[in-house]
């Protein structure tokens, strides 16, 4: 009885989470949200945040389980903000009383900070092309009316257009620029329902604008070598721990067309982001009510899914990687004076035999032994 004891408190333990990624790692507490960025240099990860109770901008450098340098570096109200590293420094966007461009180095050091004047601007995003132009998009409300933007930041000269306006909420613009130069705009608007939009632009010209998705919410999207969009996205939205989201998955090619669709998770599953390597695999976290979730969707689309952190209503996951390893950082509320926490993990191992759903087996295996062993003494 002593082992069939051990045996099931084994099943009962076994754990769910998976080994190959490393346990969380603290960076700071803030008394409102810090709505944190992920970014690389190729060696390092930044993670950029607004700290202060919101009034400055702060990032730290990490590698592994070492936090290597983190200090507070622009002092101003700040919103929602964005970044992208252009090979040599990282150019960051945020909301405030205007929209705020920064161009830092890798110590932390402003180079350049432009303001661009916007009617209470929100959900920046930025990309950078090949010729190191800055591209941005936004949401501005005006009067009763919500109103997408384009911008292009040459040298000193910044020109915007207005691409879509609405008379409901429209919310998370993200930008991207590919290898030909054409400009890929996304958001959502909220209407009895969700639906994401999509728009096109080459030259500052509108070549595409359409619906692409009905019941959509929080997309995310990265582009790959051969210049095609990556995107997930949440299918509903989770109040009070009820209802069911769906996190979904699709490629579309150069002309706004389906090559691909997946449904990566059925569950309470919320706010994906997603990364493409140079492979062409697409990276993607988001979390759930118990944890950070993680799925790697290869070229030729086949996913393998790990739970990556277990631990209670997590917010907000963001991955990019460094020498080869993907880091997510994520949110999650503690209460106390400062209730937000700020946390990040990595992937520790390449192997993929410990993935969430490798345990499965194990626990079927060692329920048949205990099944196995209570016949026997019960029939001996």
């Amino acid at each position: 009885m002593k082992i069939m004891a051990f045996i099931l408190v084994i099943i009962m333990m076994a754990p769910f989470s998976n080994a190959l990624w490393s346990s969380p790692q603290k960076i700071s507490s803030e008394k409102f949200l810090p709505n944190p960025v992920i970014s690389s240099d190729g060696k390092d990860i930044y993670i950029f945040w607004k700290s202060e109770n919101g009034s400055s901008l702060s990032y730290c450098i990490v590698k592994k389980d070492e936090i290597l340098s983190s200090k507070a570096m622009h002092n101003v109200s700040i919103g929602t903000l964005s970044v992208k590293f252009d090979g040599k420094y990282f150019n960051i966007v945020f909301s405030s009383d205007s929209i705020h461009y920064l161009k830092i180095d890798e110590k932390g050091d402003i180079l350049r900070h432009i303001m661009v004047n916007a009617n209470s601007p929100m959900d920046p995003d930025i990309a950078i092309d090949r010729k190191h132009n800055i591209h941005f998009a936004w949401i501005e409300r005006r009067n009763e009316s919500y109103e997408v933007y384009y911008g292009l930041l040459i040298e000193n000269n910044f020109s915007e257009e207005k691409i879509y306006q609405s008379n409901y909420t429209c919310k998370r613009s993200r930008i991207e620029v590919d290898s030909d130069d054409f400009v890929h705009i996304l958001w959502y608007e909220q209407l009895y329902h969700k639906r994401m939009w999509y728009a096109k632009l080459h030259d500052r010209k509108l070549l595409i604008e359409k619906i692409l998705k009905e019941d959509a919410y929080w997309p995310s999207f990265d582009i790959d070598k051969k210049n095609n969009l990556h995107i997930v996205w949440q299918d509903g939205e989770c109040r009070g721990g009820k209802g069911v989201a769906n996190i979904l998955y699709t490629i579309i090619d150069k002309n706004a067309s389906i090559v691909q669709q997946k449904k990566i998770s059925i569950e309470k599953d919320m706010k994906p982001d997603i990364l493409v390597d140079k492979n062409g695999d697409s990276h993607v976290v988001w979390c759930g009510m118990k944890g950070i979730y993680y799925a790697n969707i290869s070229e030729e689309g086949k996913i393998k899914k790990y739970k990556i952190v277990d631990i209670k209503s997590p917010q907000y996951p963001l991955i990019a990687f460094a020498n080869a390893t993907p880091y997510v950082v994520f949110e999650k509320w503690e209460g106390g004076e400062k209730p937000y926490s700020l946390y990040y993990v990595y992937r520790i191992s390449k192997e993929e035999n410990n993935s969430n759903e490798s345990p499965i087996p194990i626990y079927l295996l060692l329920l048949g032994i205990l099944i196995a062993m209570i016949y026997r003494r019960y029939h001996e």
